[in-house]
């Protein structure tokens, strides 16, 4: 216990990766977000002793980067968790090592609808995944009147998750 006014000041600190393209303005936004998120939390809560102790790694806009940056967090860092990646291409692989890890990731722009949340509870997704995308195209397409439509899209990852629930919407209309 430290002296003064006889008030714990200890804290535990919680070691949280945080995995993001620093170069891209959105991504300079969210970091700028969670920090101020967190000074925020502390502001308002300033006897809460736990503190999470941010740990920033560059993905430099590539699948192997955001891979290895989460690994190096997991295995050097020893976090207790991951906020990231921003594309969907990368987590895919990041969520598998959590899994095995038993790290918790949490994506807050992470939206294929191939990155599944069931049965995976190390994986939280903050945001929808793309599928409700579909189901708007659907309805301009509907209010249109169109009879048929081309769809246009990266042959990708995220470009095959929402093709099937594209699909479906349309079907209904």
């Amino acid at each position: 216990m430290d002296a003064g006014l006889g008030q714990n000041t200890r804290s535990d600190e919680i070691k949280v990766g945080v995995v993001i393209d620093l170069k891209t303005n959105f991504s300079k936004i969210c970091l700028t977000s969670i920090n101020m998120s967190l000074s925020d939390f502390y502001q308002t809560h300033p006897h809460h002793r736990t503190r999470l102790a941010l740990h920033v790694r560059d993905s430099m806009e590539d699948i192997v980067e955001a891979s290895a940056a989460a690994y190096n967090l997991i295995n050097n860092e020893k976090v207790r968790a991951i906020i990231g990646p921003r594309s969907s291409m990368q987590a895919e692989f990041m969520i598998k090592l959590a899994t095995k890890s038993q790290v918790p990731t949490i994506t807050f722009s992470a939206t294929s609808p191939l990155l599944r949340t069931i049965n995976n509870p190390y994986f939280v997704r903050a945001t929808i995944d793309d599928s409700f995308q579909a189901e708007a195209i659907a309805s301009i397409v509907k209010s249109f009147g169109w009879r048929s439509v081309v769809a246009i899209y990266v042959d990708n990852e995220l470009g095959q998750g929402i093709m099937p629930s594209l699909s479906e919407a349309l079907e209904d209309v």
